[in-house]
């Protein structure tokens, strides 16, 4: 069955369209995407460290003996290593202040919940609930 777009394909399998599932991906992004910062510190890190080096030494290296289609590629293989690192330190960055920013958020939102329960437990002297059924 050969389908004439991406998005007819799910309708005709029964599906909803093309809505519900950019609707799902928006929503699910942000807890997919942060949750995951040091696997993608790691892959980020063997890329700078590994691939890169060696991308770089093949060339490079005068030693070794190439045609131009694989200077060519190799040139391009390169440029978008290079764009990688530049652009996942960034990215990277960015998701970890992030996460910073959510974690003070939360302490925050935890230590307003913490007041409202103690002013709940209050009466009007000031004492708490636990103090006035023991007196």
């Amino acid at each position: 069955m050969r389908y004439r777009s991406i998005c007819e394909a799910p309708r005709r399998l029964g599906g909803t369209g093309g809505i519900f599932p950019l609707a799902l991906l928006s929503s699910e992004m942000d807890s997919i995407l942060f949750a995951q910062v040091p696997e993608l510190a790691g892959f980020w890190l063997l890329t700078l460290l590994l691939q890169s080096p060696f991308v770089l030494f093949l060339l490079f290296n005068e030693a070794t003996i190439i045609t131009p289609l694989e200077r060519a590629v190799t040139v391009i293989m390169t440029v978008f290593i290079l764009f990688e690192d530049v652009v996942g330190y960034f990215a990277i960055r960015a998701m970890v202040d992030s996460q910073v920013n959510k974690f003070h958020l939360q302490q925050f939102a935890n230590l307003e919940q913490i007041e409202e329960v103690v002013d709940d437990t209050s009466d009007s002297d000031g004492r708490h609930c636990r103090h006035q059924h023991a007196a």
